[in-house]
């Protein structure tokens, strides 16, 4: 019996830190957004917010594996000890809706966040574009002058 009720604590924790590593990936994503918007997006930066948010998903993913895990050995003990249980029964029911409400955030920033990133994408495009043309134009711009200056000389050692 002892060692249901520490399973049971192991889930209300395993919970908990979820909950803890969705709050980090919401922050991060509140950085990821202000970074895109800003005028010239620093997409290093932003590799690196994604980088952070990659080792908290890898959290979560083995939080949920050692829940499910957990929960399977316990549920029939969760269902017949309702009333001795309640507190932990209602602890991770208050979890599961926090941690739900924060996935739904975090999507809706992400979903924000993407259109952000396409937007910053094609304004970085159009400034690589720009500055493909000024380059190209200050190549021809030089090969005509060159061309022009080479004809001149030609024509001047002629008439000496």
């Amino acid at each position: 019996m002892e060692d249901k009720n520490n399973y049971v604590r192991i889930l209300v924790d395993a919970l908990s830190k979820k909950k803890v590593a969705l709050e980090h990936i919401k922050e991060l994503t509140e950085r990821q957004a202000l970074l895109l918007k800003e005028q010239r997006v620093d997409f290093e930066q932003f590799d690196v917010l994604i980088d952070e948010k990659k080792i908290y998903l890898e959290e979560i993913a083995k939080l949920d594996d050692g829940f499910v895990v957990t929960f399977e050995k316990i549920r029939e003990h969760l269902a017949g000890n309702k009333e001795l249980l309640s507190t932990e029964i209602n602890s991770m029911q208050n979890f599961i809706r926090e941690i739900t409400s924060l996935a739904v955030e975090i999507e809706t920033m992400e979903q924000r966040n993407k259109q952000s990133f396409e937007l910053a994408m094609s304004r970085e495009r159009q400034v690589i574009k720009m500055r493909r043309q000024s380059k190209q134009s200050a190549s021809k711009y030089y090969q005509n002058v060159m061309q022009a200056i080479s004809e001149e000389s030609f024509y001047m050692d002629k008439k000496k």
